[in-house]
């Protein structure tokens, strides 16, 4: 998903505009758009969020530090904006990915969020994605994903 689809869908040009900069190669673009991810959410509201935006910044490939550790962050954002607690584990995916990067303080970050993803999940959703989600961390080839389970205990 190229994002594109979120783009002609989202109905306001600078909402569209927020979305191009999520792929820009300007840094600088890039974290404002993601310092906005919750204007994002809200423009696109919750099925788009989770089928669309969420999926997309799974899929990124942000090789600078600040915009993972920016991602990091903003994801705690759309906690309230992917339609509550049956959908909330769907953020877990892209901060899988950001749990295992090479960067502690991105990792730090990630974890931080996570926890409050698990906060805001069910007592089943729990089980369900998050109990998974350190298990997968704890078996994980690289020493970034088994000391990053640790923090989700």
């Amino acid at each position: 998903n190229d994002g594109a689809s979120m783009t002609a869908a989202a109905g306001d040009i600078s909402i569209g505009a927020l979305i191009d900069d999520l792929k820009s190669e300007d840094v600088e673009l890039r974290l404002k758009s993601i310092s906005k991810l919750s204007t994002i959410a809200k423009a696109l509201g919750p099925v788009r969020t989770r089928e669309e935006l969420v999926p997309f910044l799974t899929e990124r490939d942000d090789e600078e530090d600040e915009c993972l550790l920016a991602i990091a962050g903003e994801l705690e954002s759309l906690i309230g904006a992917v339609g509550g607690e049956e959908f909330v584990h769907v953020i877990l995916a892209p901060l899988e990915t950001l749990i295992t990067v090479e960067e502690t303080v991105v990792r730090a970050k990630a974890v931080q969020t996570a926890c409050k993803v698990g906060e805001a999940m069910s007592a089943s959703g729990i089980g369900k994605y998050f109990v998974p989600l350190i298990e997968r961390l704890a078996r994980g080839d690289w020493f970034t994903a088994r000391v990053s389970a640790c923090g989700l205990f």
